[in-house]
């Protein structure tokens, strides 16, 4: 077969003969050497998804075909949610190429690519990007509106929703996605809801409560499936946790880097606090460090729910049982009174008769009850007559009794041999390691003194912020409530 002479008829008469199936293999070897659209389709229909002459001629076309450029995205995008838990360095640059194709996609003027990438965009917290891709939607699509709303929740911008709601809320309300976000809109209270429109629930009446704040839609569903897998543990039984909420970015002002602590400007959650029912809060943030801070928990959007339950037993009143910063209070000298379910920092040695320091010794720990009476918590030092170090021997470490702990191992006092932690358990716990599961006998000191230990009310938080800050009247006003929740505590 002759084949035209000119370049422009022989692209013409070569698109012909492949869209109507009349080719050879020569003609299409060569219709894709001279970068023939209609070859390279053929190439994508007639090989198998992901192998290299499909990614070949995809992204050929993909140069001008947003069709292309998509289907390369959400190829790109199935492989990143196959690598999630596989492959750190792959999922990130799969990732990476799941919005350079998107983008393309989007540069075409794709609206379904547009969608795509900034739902990514609003789910990984780009809001600044989210928002130029957004503007390029048609205004009156459902599909804009949705986003414009979610972006809305996502900045917090409380008025720009309002007058989203207002004017969509009736057409929302006829489409499956629209419904569904209306229902999560309203389920976590993102609107502000008045306290007493939508607490059904009275969680003064509980010891421990805690109600769990997120800022953006995804961190508020895995916020849900975080507490519906807490709900397994056992140490759920000891506390209350309410519906979880919404609280807006803009009342925010955390530091949040992935190596170091969570820190707030805690005054601003004086702007919520009306509206909270329990003892304790925990605000979920995009990373940082999870601790608790007095009456606070914070902890981030990859934190495990062993994490988390470790999180919470700190508000219940333990103490970490791995080395704690040198400065912390806890081992700055031999406690006065007991502070924790779970450690004592006492001196390493005692002097006297053995039952009159074991008497005085366990009067010092807060689990004593629990420790029997044959089990020894001293030992005599050699060559020191009624000398004794403290601790349980090694071979009682089935028992209750008093072990060393890692608490305050890297302060001066301990490395000087004046203070040393101490455990009710030999083995490693809970405390420790966030993987463990929390002993029973963590369980049962709990639930014999679930009063005892527990961090104050986060109103305290609020109001050591506002002194700090120079309030003094707010500092009071905000001490007086976490005064009256200790007061609340007595009489229940």
């Amino acid at each position: 077969m002759l084949l035209p002479s000119s370049s422009f008829f022989l692209s013409n008469h070569l698109t012909v003969l492949i869209e109507q199936q009349n080719h050879n293999e020569q003609q299409l070897q060569y219709a894709l050497t001279r970068n023939n659209s209609a070859a390279f389709r053929h190439v994508v229909l007639n090989s198998r998804k992901g192998s290299e002459p499909w990614f070949v001629a995809q992204k050929a076309l993909a140069k001008i075909d947003a069709n292309a450029a998509l289907s390369l995205a959400k190829w790109y995008q199935k492989q990143s949610l196959l690598l999630t838990n596989l492959s750190l360095e792959n999922y990130t640059l799969t990732k990476h190429k799941m919005e350079m194709w998107l983008e393309q996609a989007v540069r075409l003027k794709n609206i379904e690519a547009s969608a795509i990438l900034a739902q990514h965009y609003l789910e990984n917290e780009l809001l600044d990007k989210a928002k130029i891709v957004i503007q390029a939607i048609p205004k009156q699509s459902m599909q804009g509106v949705l986003l414009k709303i979610k972006l809305a929740i996502a900045t917090g911008d409380q008025s720009q929703l309002q007058i989203l709601m207002k004017k969509h809320e009736a057409n929302l309300k006829q489409t499956v996605e629209g419904q569904s976000l209306l229902n999560d809109i309203y389920k976590f209270n993102v609107l502000a809801l008045p306290l007493e429109s939508n607490q059904t629930d009275n969680y003064q009446s509980c010891v421990s409560s805690l109600q769990l704040f997120a800022s953006q839609l995804s961190h508020l569903y895995k916020l849900e499936e975080l507490v519906t897998s807490f709900r397994e543990k056992k140490l759920s039984q000891h506390i209350c946790i309410a519906p979880i909420r919404y609280i807006s970015n803009q009342m925010l002002d955390c530091k949040t880097e992935h190596n170091l602590a969570i820190a707030c400007d805690e005054t601003g959650f004086s702007h919520v606090a009306s509206t909270v029912d329990t003892r304790h809060i925990g605000i979920m943030l995009g990373e940082g460090g999870a601790n608790v801070h007095f009456g606070i928990l914070y902890f981030d959007k990859n934190d495990s729910v062993d994490v988390f339950s470790h999180e919470i037993t700190h508000l219940m009143g333990f103490i970490d049982e791995y080395p704690l910063n040198e400065q912390h209070d806890a081992c700055s000298g031999i406690q006065t009174e007991t502070f924790a379910h779970n450690i004592s920092v006492l001196s390493p040695t005692y002097q006297g008769e053995r039952k009159e320091v074991r008497a005085q010794i366990l009067k010092q720990i807060s689990w004593s009850k629990a420790i029997e009476k044959t089990t020894p918590i001293l030992q005599p030092l050699a060559g020191a007559k009624k000398h004794w170090r403290l601790g349980t021997p090694k071979e009682y470490q089935h028992k209750v009794g008093l072990f060393p702990a890692n608490s305050c191992e890297s302060t001066l006092l301990q490395s000087q041999n004046l203070i040393q932690a101490f455990k009710p358990l030999y083995q490693r716990t809970h405390l420790e390691y966030f993987e463990y599961e929390i002993p029973t006998v963590y369980l049962s000191l709990l639930a014999q003194q679930p009063k005892s230990y527990l961090m104050p009310s986060f109103h305290w938080n609020i109001a050591l912020a506002q002194y700090l800050a120079g309030n003094t009247k707010e500092a009071k006003h905000w001490l007086s409530i976490s005064q009256s929740w200790h007061f609340k505590l007595a009489d229940n």
